[in-house]
């Protein structure tokens, strides 16, 4: 287990805040931070698995689909729904 030396400056909470994070992030079995380790897994196992995937399709004659139009051709995206009122600005605003 890593221990965390806090080197506080003189300075204001901001700066301190700041430190902080510089110190949790060397944390960990690297030195990197633990979110840096288990990111670094997560991708190299995507990876993995996107390399895996185009070898299977490339010895099959295909090739992997990557986006969306190349997956559903022809699918048109739905617009966008906004819950919020529209601004109203004007004499009726001021009454």
């Amino acid at each position: 287990m890593s221990t965390i030396t806090l080197i506080l400056r003189a300075g204001r909470a901001a700066d301190v805040g700041h430190e902080i994070g510089r110190q949790a992030d060397r944390a960990g079995d690297d030195g990197r931070g633990y979110v840096c380790d288990e990111a670094d897994r997560f991708h190299q196992y995507v990876h993995g698995l996107v390399v895996d995937g185009d070898t299977r399709a490339r010895t099959a004659g295909r090739q992997a689909r990557r986006t969306l139009a190349e997956m559903a051709p022809g699918y048109e995206r739905q617009p966008v729904l906004l819950l919020t009122r529209p601004l109203v600005f004007g004499s009726e605003t001021s009454r």
